[in-house]
């Protein structure tokens, strides 16, 4: 049995909320989505924090816990020390391996999105990322296994063990291309200047809520800001602090709107499908953009911002589009594909500003990330909230945005 095309890569089912809110299910029965099994499958490398709406936490696995500290912001560029010790990023996934049902000891040693999982019966042997709506094959069902980095969807065998299963070879390895900085020519542009007030435009298909303030006039700067999963841009643009931003700075804002569901493992937005050129989600950033300087924006000063699943499409988008944004923050998320190298491929060393809270799930990737970043020799920002959990570090409550933009806006194209 061959990985699905859309299961390539690090399919990450990463939780994301609504800022000022609740944390949300991690699936949306309404959307036609199977809930994940909830049985003791464990992750080689399995976090202490437990996800929401998987039944019982997995056992921890010799992971030291998170120490809120101090808030730390480093622009110095020499890495701080670990706050936890020596965290260990689960998902460092190369591209072939062994597949569904090979024995293993490490996720190095399974396909490409497969990790290496001990069975109720004790075994290590390596799952396959579950299909849409979470389905697996007759003989196997969907769990969801706790990591450093979240939780992942799995296919694991449907008896509790691989005894009677004969283990499948490699899937098809992941397109390693470098990314296009250019999708081709945008998608059905609305023309004109922008003018003062808060609507919803269309970009092709797809909509984008544009804020603009009275203050701004032409050849100001712009901000692409994309939500959570689960979130709304509307909600997005008053719970951020980024509506009080574009007033107070004179900011133009415009904010894609997702379409829920509709990115791999049903999150709401794409940070995986590869290439770039295939990627909707990629192109409607790009085409946002586009939006904004044709509406008399500084191309030279637009920049992007993206929070929890909405931050990893920042992160990839960044990497993608190096020479069309001056700068990128990336808050509650990472690399959505680390090991794959996104940031090696980047025309640019795009300047990153990381945005965490100190009890994010996905701190050991976001921490690995930082330190790729700059030994890479990327400008990067990163702050880190004492107490905060995953939902949401770029929110009124924190007040943070002030801050995010002053770094952001210092930093335009060349």
């Amino acid at each position: 049995m061959s990985t699905s095309p859309r299961a390539l890569g690090l399919l990450a089912l990463l939780l994301g909320c609504a800022a000022g809110g609740e944390n949300l299910p991690l699936l949306d029965d309404d959307a036609g989505a199977r809930k994940v099994d909830d049985v003791e499958w464990e992750g080689t490398d399995a976090s202490a924090l437990p996800p929401a709406d998987l039944g019982p936490a997995i056992p921890a696995v010799d992971v030291p816990a998170v120490d809120a500290g101090r808030m730390t912001t480093d622009d110095s560029g020499i890495t701080p020390p670990r706050d936890a010790g020596d965290v260990v990023v689960a998902m460092d996934v190369p591209a072939a391996g062994g597949g569904f049902c090979a024995p293993c000891a490490t996720n190095d040693q399974c396909a490409t999105g497969g990790l290496c999982v001990r069975s109720p019966a004790g075994e290590m042997l390596c799952g396959v990322p579950c299909g849409a709506g979470n389905a697996c094959a007759a003989d196997r069902r969907c769990v969801g296994v706790q990591t450093n980095a979240g939780v992942f969807a799995q296919c694991v065998p449907l008896s509790g063990t691989c005894r009677s299963v004969t283990p499948i070879d490699a899937g098809v390895a992941i397109d390693r291309g470098t990314p296009s900085s250019d999708l081709g020519p945008p998608t059905d542009i609305p023309g004109g200047s922008l003018s003062a007030g808060e609507r919803v435009v269309t970009v092709g298909t797809r909509r984008v809520l544009l804020y603009i303030p009275t203050r701004w006039r032409g050849g100001g700067a712009g901000l692409v800001a994309l939500h959570g999963n689960g979130d709304t841009a509307s909600n997005f643009l008053r719970t951020s602090g980024l509506m009080a931003v574009a007033d107070s700075e004179a900011v133009a804002l415009a904010l894609p709107m997702a379409i829920p569901g509709s990115a791999p493992m049903g999150v709401d937005w794409d940070a995986y499908t590869r290439p770039a050129s295939s990627n909707s989600d990629l192109r409607l950033v790009q085409d946002t953009r586009t939006l904004l300087v044709s509406g008399g924006v500084d191309a030279r000063r637009v920049f992007l911002a993206g929070q929890s699943q909405g931050g990893y499409l920042a992160f990839y988008a960044g990497m993608t589009f190096s020479t069309l944004f001056g700068a990128v923050n990336v808050s509650a998320a990472g690399d959505p594909m680390p090991g794959l190298g996104l940031a090696g491929m980047a025309a640019r060393r795009i300047p990153v500003d990381l945005l965490t809270g100190s009890g994010d799930f996905a701190i050991a990737n976001i921490r690995s990330t930082r330190d790729d970043l700059r030994t890479r020799g990327f400008d990067v920002r990163y702050t880190e909230l004492p107490g905060v959990g995953h939902c949401c570090p770029l929110s009124t409550r924190t007040n943070t945005a002030p801050a995010m933009w002053q770094w952001l806006s210092a930093r335009p194209l060349p």
